[in-house]
């Protein structure tokens, strides 16, 4: 998908590459951009998964006063890294998360797996409606099991 021709008349730039800070995100995957004390328009490029938060500096490419969003230099909030897009698919051998806490806010979740382990070092805690498990085999091993229905 092509970026639509969008600028702002004042910003006049010839270098291919240059750094601007973002101000805020308008519709459509575009930033308006800070550079030199000039605004524009720019595109976020696919390859810029981070999610640019205002105050963030940014790579602009610049191909014929068309204006795209390459990469984030720096955050300026690096705690608040946010990946940004429709639909993700990861295809790898092996698939590790590493986190001192971790939320899910999934609206429909499907992982397919030869193997799986979940482990929860001190304790698991599911709330949920609804639980759907199907298995061949299901196997508990428990010190103390306790089920309530």
């Amino acid at each position: 998908m092509m970026a639509k021709t969008l600028f702002f008349p004042r910003a006049e730039f010839s270098d291919p590459y240059f750094i601007g800070v973002v101000d805020a995100p308008m519709q459509d995957r575009y930033y308006q951009i800070v550079v030199e004390g000039q605004r524009l328009l720019a595109w976020r490029c696919a390859s810029c998964l981070l999610q640019p938060m205002p105050g963030d500096t940014v790579i602009i490419l610049n191909v014929s006063r068309q204006f795209y969003l390459t990469h984030i230099v720096m955050q300026r909030q690096p705690e608040a890294q946010m990946l940004d897009m429709a639909k993700l698919t990861l295809a790898t051998n092996s698939f590790h998360v590493h986190a001192d806490a971790m939320t899910q806010d999934i609206g429909h979740l499907s992982v397919k797996a030869d193997v799986a382990y979940e482990v929860a070092t001190t304790a698991k805690i599911l709330e949920t409606p609804v639980l759907i498990q199907k298995a061949d085999r299901y196997h508990i091993n428990a010190q103390n099991f306790t089920l309530n229905s």
